[in-house]
């Protein structure tokens, strides 16, 4: 009895240690093969980052530009910002990092703009009478592409995914 616990603790702890290395890279071709067992395993006990949430400025080619346009009667004034804020000192470099992971699933989930991101801006911006948002999302080429691409800079390699701008109107307070 003791002998097969010692088996299947093994077993486990071997498993265990190539979920953990093969997870975060899901392009790999062992993590293909072995997805339907790696990836269920992987996502209950959250493992479901990618490299690239670790890797310097993980999220810096995913974000959204937007505008707070403030309607009056005689006239309409646009603000230009970036969500999340660019380079905000006031926020340490792992909850900035947070912030762009964010921002991908905001960008990827129509329904998480209109619920969660358009009402907290209208909040943050409370003289706002409406929001546009530009998404900007810049693939990262894979090594193989990326080898046999000729660019003078890692940045000139960059895909841009197209994602058209949209406009949400922001219920003001007052108006209820």
């Amino acid at each position: 009895m003791n002998r097969k616990i010692t088996i299947l603790l093994s077993l486990f702890i071997v498993f265990h240690f190539i979920a953990v290395l093969l997870y975060p890279n899901p392009s790999s071709v062992l993590y293909r093969y072995l997805e339907p067992i790696v990836g269920a395993y992987g996502n209950q006990f959250g493992f479901n980052t990618t490299w690239q949430f670790f890797s310097p400025d993980p999220g810096s080619l995913r974000y959204i530009k937007y505008n707070v346009i403030i309607e009056s009667d005689d006239k309409i004034d646009i603000h230009k910002y970036t969500f999340p804020p660019q380079m905000d000192p006031s926020l340490l470099k792992s909850n900035q990092a947070r912030l762009f992971y964010y921002t991908v699933r905001m960008i990827t989930h129509q329904p998480n703009i209109e619920n969660f991101l358009i009402p907290y801006l209208c909040r943050k911006h409370p003289e706002a009478t409406s929001i546009a948002l530009k998404p900007i999302d810049k693939k990262i080429p894979t090594m193989e592409k990326a080898r046999y691409q000729q660019a003078d800079s890692f940045s000139d390699l960059h895909q841009n995914v197209y994602i058209p701008e949209q406009e949400f109107g922001c219920q003001r307070e007052d108006s209820k």
